[in-house]
């Protein structure tokens, strides 16, 4: 398996469980909450991350 291919890999995972603990989060505090907005900024990061990667 390439680097490339192990970082992508490694990144969805990364995605998949900051999305999990997301919707948890929104549940627990609600949309607005500043704990979730702030999660919601880190995994719009993962995600540009990934797009970029992916290209």
């Amino acid at each position: 398996m390439n680097k490339k291919r192990k970082n992508q890999e490694n990144l969805l995972k990364n995605i998949e469980e900051l999305r999990r603990h997301l919707v948890k989060l929104v549940q627990e505090k609600g949309v607005g909450h500043i704990d979730v907005v702030i999660l919601s900024q880190r995994l719009d990061e993962y995600l540009v991350q990934f797009h970029k990667n992916s290209t």
